[in-house]
């Protein structure tokens, strides 16, 4: 999922498994195919290098290296991603005019035609909640179902942000959809009921190849470059 306004987040991860940022923080670190590494190694690591013991006891009152105040770093530097200076953005605050194409787009994303907005519609442009969106009848990854061990939450997971969605293939869960074109196909007429899937996701939007591309020029303006060429986020040379 994409790192982006996550101070406003419920929920983390695809299946929501965690409730906080701090929490979020060790999974990746202890994870065997992500990581694969543990706290005690991992502190030990850091409390040789040449800074960051120095950084600690600048931003910690004990000024330790410990499992807490790394993943209460992860966390706060996650809360300053902040993505807020779209085309979208400079719309609604009368700075900017969309396109007759991007108008049409956006008309049709808030339309009862392709309930978008039902997962999409916030200022986060995430409901965060859990959605079965029909990808699957069998599920290699049960998603919240994993979770709460129940069967009805098989195949739901948290929308993602649509912010800079244009910036961050591949698509769904599983990385599945190369493009944003083949999203909008899956949803204009590939999916599939079944018991699980989302009611507001019960029929395919039918868009002709125009809504189609109107629809794509939308999303194209949630795409904020001022965020993504900010140099406080870019690694360091």
């Amino acid at each position: 999922p994409a790192l982006i306004n996550l101070g406003w987040r419920t929920h983390f991860f695809h299946d929501g498994r965690a409730a906080s940022l701090e929490e979020q923080a060790s999974g990746p670190i202890t994870n065997p195919i992500e990581m694969d590494e543990n706290f005690p190694n991992l502190i030990s690591e850091l409390a040789i290098d040449p800074d960051y013991p120095d950084l600690f006891a600048a931003a910690f009152a004990n000024g330790q290296i410990n499992q807490e105040n790394i993943e209460f770093a992860l966390a706060q530097y996650q809360r300053l991603l902040v993505s807020n200076n779209s085309k979208y953005d400079k719309v609604l605050a009368g700075e900017a005019s969309f396109s007759s194409a991007e108008r049409a787009g956006f008309n049709l994303f808030f339309s009862e035609k392709t309930e978008c907005f039902h997962c999409h519609g916030t200022i986060l442009l995430t409901n965060q909640g859990f959605n079965n969106i029909g990808l699957d009848l069998d599920y290699a990854d049960k998603g919240r179902g994993v979770v709460t061990g129940l069967s009805r939450d098989n195949g739901k997971f948290i929308p993602p942000t649509l912010r800079n969605i244009a910036l961050t293939a591949p698509y769904m869960h599983d990385g599945r959809f190369e493009t944003l074109e083949e999203v909008i196909d899956f949803y204009n007429s590939d999916i599939e009921s079944h018991a699980n899937l989302d009611p507001v996701i019960a029929r395919n939007m039918e868009l002709s190849e125009v809504e189609k591309e109107q629809l794509l020029a939308f999303l194209k303006t949630l795409t904020d470059t001022i965020f993504t060429n900010n140099p406080e986020f870019l690694p360091a040379e």
